[in-house]
């Protein structure tokens, strides 16, 4: 029974570690696109200026 929930636990926590790295890596994406938006409006902002 003990071996079953050590198991169960590993797997639990395989899960977690998974969907944070997936949260982490997603997170990384956004801020990599909103420095992209950020240049290009800077960029057309010094344009015009």
């Amino acid at each position: 029974m003990a071996k079953e929930l050590a198991e169960r636990v590993k797997g639990d926590t395989d899960k977690v570690v998974s969907l944070q790295q997936d949260f982490i890596q997603k997170s990384q994406k956004i801020t990599e696109d909103n420095v992209k938006q950020a240049q290009t409006a800077a960029s057309k902002l010094s344009k015009t200026a």
